[in-house]
């Protein structure tokens, strides 16, 4: 018999809670706060400096996964493994074609008894 680990209550939690607050549910309620936010400007009722706020909670919400590893330092040298790849130069394209002259087209639909000719 192999003994299982016990859950997580407090890890499941944060990632439940990181997945409600950067998901679509958060970017749907963010986007309508700010076309709320565009009427009430567009009327005249609310300031500036709420809009303001908006914008700055709204940065504050959804970039808060990637302060977090930044602060704690988690995040500090996640581009220290990526590899450089060379690539060809693109080869160049074949000369182009002559077309024939197309003929030009006789038939005018707007042509009429209007129009002089």
């Amino acid at each position: 018999m192999q003994w299982q680990t016990p859950p997580d209550p407090i890890g499941n939690a944060a990632n439940w809670l990181l997945t409600l607050l950067g998901g679509p549910l958060a970017t749907g309620l963010a986007t309508m706060a700010v076309a709320l936010l565009g009427f009430h400007l567009l009327r005249g009722n609310a300031s500036m400096a709420r809009g303001a706020r908006l914008a700055l909670g709204g940065v504050l919400l959804f970039s808060s996964v990637a302060l977090a590893r930044t602060v704690l330092g988690v995040g500090a040298n996640m581009g220290s493994g990526a590899s450089v790849v060379e690539v060809a130069p693109p080869t160049p394209l074949p000369p182009a074609q002559a077309q024939a002259q197309a003929q030009p087209n006789v038939f005018d639909p707007y042509a009429g008894a209007s129009v002089p000719q």
